[in-house]
């Protein structure tokens, strides 16, 4: 169950329900059914080999946006109503599905796990916030487990919900490997930052980073990708108009995951100033594209960046940033040495490794029932490479023992 799925991806949430999905559904014995929004004004059903994704339209009886949440009866209803069987293990991602998933769970006693992807307590004070926080509080009180991507994530859900003595577990995310090292980028005086807008990532002083590096160079330039709300966007623009940067500020916005892959590769550095992240996965998909990376070592960063990867800002602050960019301009040869670790960092964080640890912790909490194992950790991440599965014309038949959803 998710808000974000293939087509409708925001960030790092839905980056990992898809992949995960995929890799998850190359080993015999499990057949997954996918939830997630629509763009459609009818509910619509796509057929892969052993996935079937069906999405509910938004604005409608089945899902609420001013409310945030997937409508459980409604849902419910037309899944009974048209065939659908009572999965075996329930697998949520996001907060937005929260009644859904505990419909199944009480109706039909049916295992939840919680990926809790980031605390909603942990954001920015914001309208709806509060409520939001209650309803993520309701699903840890009755997921059977939860995951979380990090050591750090796992010490604040513990130090925010010392209630819930389920068990936690730790798996980090994951990312797809180049081949190929890529060349130095042509222009190292290049930025780029990817995410969401919102205080905790450091922008606003990532702008002010921008205009003391103008003064040393004045070709300094920052690609901007993501969006946040309306009145904050606003506000940051505000802030790059008073300092006279405008011109070596370029606002792009929210674009599709394998384009903002593909840019990776092309700037001079990847800049992730955030205070804390509960993994950091652009972090890390820099590091997988071969882009020099300066960021903070916040949260779940800490985990995976360190001097040897990435020139490291020690607080977040403009100065500091400006110092750690301006490192990997004057040592460029540390630069190339870092990110040749940095690639050999991300190549341990792929899906195979990643998904084997919720396929065993899947495998504890569907009752009654045995999951095989067909491929291999090569089979899965060669299969990874290529693009995604066609969609059958046909319903597929029942291929797995384990009816995830």
């Amino acid at each position: 169950m998710t808000n974000e799925y293939e087509g409708n991806i925001v960030g790092g949430l839905g980056i990992v329900a898809i992949n995960l999905s995929k890799v998850l559904a190359k080993r015999n014995g499990i057949f997954l059914t996918i939830i997630c929004k629509g763009a459609s004004r009818e509910v619509t059903v796509e057929n892969y080999s052993s996935i079937r994704v069906i999405r509910f339209p938004s604005s409608s009886k089945y899902h609420s946006v001013s409310r945030q949440k997937f409508n459980a009866v409604p849902i419910a209803r037309w899944l009974q109503a048209h065939g659908f069987a009572s999965p075996d293990l329930i697998h949520i991602h996001s907060l937005q599905c929260d009644e859904l998933a505990k419909h199944y769970k009480h109706k039909y006693r049916i295992p939840v796990i919680y990926t809790c992807h980031s605390l909603v307590v942990l954001e920015k004070r914001q309208r709806g916030q509060t409520n939001m926080a209650a309803r993520q509080k309701k699903l840890i009180r009755i997921a059977n487990a939860i995951t979380v991507p990090s050591q750090w994530q796992k010490m604040k859900n513990r130090q925010y919900y010392p209630f819930y003595k389920g068990q936690i577990k730790v798996i980090q995310n994951a990312v797809s490997m180049k081949n190929e090292m890529n060349k130095p980028a042509f222009n190292p005086y290049h930025l780029l930052y990817v995410g969401r807008l919102t205080a905790v990532k450091g922008i606003k002083e990532l702008l002010h980073a921008i205009s003391l590096l103008k003064k040393i160079n004045q070709h300094v330039k920052l690609d901007i990708v993501g969006k946040g709300s309306r009145a904050y966007t606003i506000k940051l623009k505000k802030i790059a108009h008073k300092l006279n940067i405008n011109k070596n500020v370029k606002w792009i916005g929210k674009l599709k995951p394998m384009a903002v892959q593909r840019l990776y590769s092309s700037y001079g550095a990847v800049i992730v100033p955030s205070r804390h992240e509960s993994f950091g996965l652009v972090a890390l998909e820099a590091m997988a594209n071969g882009a020099p990376l300066v960021s903070t070592r916040k949260g779940g960063l800490h985990s995976f960046v360190n001097k040897n990867n990435a020139s490291v800002i020690r607080t977040v602050t403009a100065s500091n940033i400006a110092s750690s960019v301006r490192e990997i301009w004057r040592n460029p040869e540390l630069t190339i040495s870092r990110v040749r670790v940095a690639k050999d960092t991300a190549n341990r964080y792929g899906w195979a490794k990643i998904s084997n640890q919720y396929f065993s912790l899947f495998s504890r909490y569907v009752k009654g029932r045995r999951i095989n194992v067909a491929s291999t950790s090569l089979e899965i991440e060669k299969d990874m490479e290529n693009e995604a599965p066609r969609p059958s014309m046909d319903r597929p038949e029942y291929l797995g023992e384990a009816r995830l959803l």
